[in-house]
């Protein structure tokens, strides 16, 4: 994003070290390890699974093994953070046509009756 300056990626790098995102400079001649900044979940939470940008590139979108998602600022810290699933979040998708932005989230559970929920929560 800015450009196509900057690449995100999730990183797990293992020996308790939590998983965690990261957003690195892509730009021509640049230091391949330059790190622009880093999402930490909070301690004692799971490892990020996924990351993505935000609309308009303003903040960060996580999705984690224990079910939260978390929006974080550039700056690396949380604006908002909810509970969605029982378990890990392994997929973000946006949608800029539905409701302004929706995020939805995936995980690797598909429980009985959630087509039938998803359609009565976009057309209610």
């Amino acid at each position: 994003s800015d450009g196509d300056l900057y690449g995100l990626i999730v990183a797990d790098k293992g020996l308790n070290i939590p998983g965690h995102a990261k957003i690195i400079s892509i730009r021509p001649g640049a230091d391949h390890d330059e790190e622009v900044a880093k999402f930490f979940p909070p301690s004692g939470t799971a490892k990020i699974m996924v990351a993505q940008w935000g609309p308009m590139n303003q903040h960060i979108y996580t999705g984690h093994q224990d079910g939260w998602l978390r929006m974080y600022d550039l700056d690396g810290r949380i604006v908002k953070e909810v509970k969605g699933h029982q378990g890990e979040i392994t997929d973000l998708q946006w949608s800029k046509d539905l409701y302004a932005n929706t995020v939805l989230s995936g995980g690797t559970t598909m429980y009985p009756g959630i087509a039938d929920r998803m359609q009565k929560e976009i057309t209610d």
